[in-house]
Formats: structure tokens, sequence, C-alpha cells
């Protein structure tokens, strides 16, 4: 049985199936139906996802990794971006508008699909997130 990757936040079952976290076990099942006719997701992803979202202590991991805490309205253009952003920068900046827990989930994301010369490093000033380009890091203390 696959457990999920949840620091790619576009792997996160929730994202998978286009659902969100109040999504009951019929709506999941009804969601997981739908993605399989339109034949987009790879079927194993949808297996897992919907294996993810029926096990308790799995679900809850996938709703504290996903954006549990933004409204779904802007959860979805999150999302969206991050489906599209090739600028890290410019996703980094957006993720400091979320909530705390969102805002720390996009992060991961961001570090998990950048190489470290794309992210280089990124140091939390207040609620400013900043890069830190590589022929720096070698003199940061």
């Amino acid at each position: 049985m696959a457990v999920f990757d949840n620091s790619n936040i576009l792997l996160n079952p929730f994202v998978v199936l286009s659902i969100n976290p109040s999504a009951t076990k019929e709506q999941v099942a009804e969601a997981y139906d739908e993605k399989q006719a339109d034949g987009d997701v790879n079927d194993q992803l949808l297996r897992d996802s919907r294996r993810v979202l029926l096990i308790p202590n799995q679900r809850l991991s996938a709703e504290l990794s996903y954006l549990i805490d933004t409204p779904e309205r802007t959860a979805q253009h999150t999302l969206k971006r991050l489906r599209k952003s090739t600028d890290t920068s410019d996703t980094l900046s957006s993720a400091l508008a979320l909530s705390p827990v969102s805002r720390l989930n996009v992060l991961g994301h961001i570090g998990s699909i950048s190489s470290t010369s794309e992210l280089a490093c990124c140091r939390f000033f207040g609620r400013e997130v900043k890069l830190i380009p590589p022929w720096f890091q070698s003199h940061w203390g």
C-alpha cells in the first residue's frame, strides 16, 4: 500500500481528486469515479488517493498537508498558480499571503520540487521570506 508524499502538494489526495477536506466517503468515491472516467490522472495515483482518504490516520495527514486553513477559493487559486508557475520567487511571495499551515505546506512544496541551485536557500525574516543566492550561501553564517 502506497502512502502519499506529503511534500508535493499537487500530489495531495484532495488535490488529485479535486475535492476539499470536508468531503464525505461518498464524495470521495464519486470524485474517484469521475477522475477515473476522465482518464487524465494515473490510475495508481487515483487508487492511492482514494485509499488514503478512507483511512482515518492517513486522511488526517492529507488534511494537514493540504491548504487546510485557507478559504477554498483562495486554495484553488493557489493550486492553479502552483501548477503553472515556474518562478520560485513569485510563488514564495504569494505563499506569504496564506494562513500559517498553508504557507508552510506551500513552502515545503516549493522546496520539494526545486533544485538547490534554483531555490538556493530561504530564510524567514519576520513574515518575509528571502531567497539567498547560491554565491552568498557559502558566506552565510
